[in-house]
């Protein structure tokens, strides 16, 4: 785990811990407003005990709410850390067929701004090439597009992949406009993917994942 990937795990934790101590609180001060039970002739106006119990109803549900909202995002960031783990693509080098200005991210790296990690120039065919570092067995490659605009230009995007001295070939076809391509085949051995577009146009893509 990079030192990145441990100040990211070590704020989620904490705002976790802040949101449970915050229910906790809450709770807590819910007990102490439930009315007494060793008050047997009430010692409260008819009044009063309505407030409070109102007051009590709105704790519950808000509790409810909060818990709702903990579970929500708890879920949410083991389904994405789950995911990361078993991204083969995560912190492999990539390499684009070119580079428009100084847009994007150094290889590496996919994450470094909201839109897109690179983008190429407008050019016949322009590609992205991923190394994975070494033969491995995958059945799933996720494309995230941009997602600020033209996400028109990524198409239609050819998914080739390649292993030893052997030559590019394609296992999947992307022929209409996406936020998100999950392309699933039957399990293939490689060590580089590629994600071509079949003319002329530019390619930038948010996030590539390699899933087994």
């Amino acid at each position: 785990m990079t030192s990145s990937d441990l100040q990211s795990t070590t704020k989620r934790q904490m705002w976790i811990t802040g949101l449970v101590e915050w229910f906790w609180r809450g709770a807590a001060l819910q007990q102490l407003l439930r009315p007494s039970s060793g008050d047997p002739d009430g010692g409260e106006s008819i009044e009063v005990s309505r407030d409070r119990l109102w007051f009590e109803r709105v704790l519950r549900l808000g509790s409810l709410a909060l818990v709702s909202v903990v579970l929500s995002v708890v879920l949410s960031w083991w389904a994405e850390a789950s995911e990361a783990g078993r991204d083969l693509a995560r912190g492999r080098a990539w390499l684009a067929s070119s580079t428009y200005g100084s847009e994007g991210c150094k290889s590496p790296a996919q994450q470094c701004r909201s839109e897109f990690f690179f983008s190429t120039k407008e050019e016949n065919e322009p590609w992205l090439q991923i190394d994975l570092g070494g033969e491995h067995t995958f059945s799933e490659v996720r494309v995230v597009n941009r997602s600020d605009c033209c996400g028109e230009r990524a198409v239609p995007l050819i998914l080739e992949v390649r292993g030893g001295d052997a030559p590019f070939r394609e296992i999947a076809r992307q022929t209409e406009a996406f936020d998100t391509w999950a392309a699933t085949f039957p399990a293939v051995s490689a060590r580089f993917i590629r994600l071509r577009v079949a003319r002329r146009s530019y390619l930038h893509l948010k996030r590539v994942l390699v899933l087994p």
